[in-house]
């Protein structure tokens, strides 16, 4: 369907939870005279849980508000210099609250015993907003060049290796 279009999925009937979207969201076509788009899921009969959206266009985080799906501990960023449609779907956070871990409400943050085990999400030390800790860039020892090659030595490390194939490792 051309008027479904979410920066994670068009349709939900299941379980979302712990992801983001960080792009823009358009939809060509219309059913009943509107489109769905929205900054994560277009249409939600399901539940999304522990997420995030940052894209302009359509709905902030959720598209449809017709349908029964439910909406936990998810945000979206809000963009105060425009008129912004607000669904109530999901909680507004300015860019500065983006940026800060105590905003995210329910979540588990890697390094904090007080919100659970398992140690999902993760702050950038450089700054910006939460990512998830599976999917992190580690810190690997090297230069990448063949005279200081990247020294892997575990597993997320090797993973990496993908986001600069063209460097050398050792």
């Amino acid at each position: 369907y051309s008027y479904l279009a979410g920066g994670l999925v068009g349709k939900n009937s299941g379980m979302i939870s712990n992801c983001y979207a960080l792009g823009r969201v358009s939809a060509s076509g219309s059913s009943y005279g509107r489109n769905y788009a929205a900054g994560l899921v277009a249409v939600n009969s399901g539940t999304v849980s522990d997420c995030y959206a940052v894209g302009r266009g359509g709905n902030p985080l959720i598209g449809d508000a017709y349908y029964s799906g439910l909406v936990l501990n998810s945000y979206f960023l809000s963009f105060w210099d425009v008129a912004e449609t607000d669904n109530g779907f999901g909680i507004r956070l300015t860019d500065l609250q983006m940026r800060q871990q105590a905003s995210f409400v329910g979540w588990d943050f890697r390094g904090s015993n007080l919100d659970g085990e398992g140690e999902i999400w993760t702050m950038p030390q450089e700054g910006g907003y939460p990512v998830l800790a599976a999917i992190e860039e580690p810190t690997i020892d090297g230069s990448g060049t063949a005279e200081d090659p990247y020294q892997i030595e575990s597993a997320s490390q090797f993973l990496a290796i993908c986001r600069d194939a063209g460097a050398c490792y050792c």
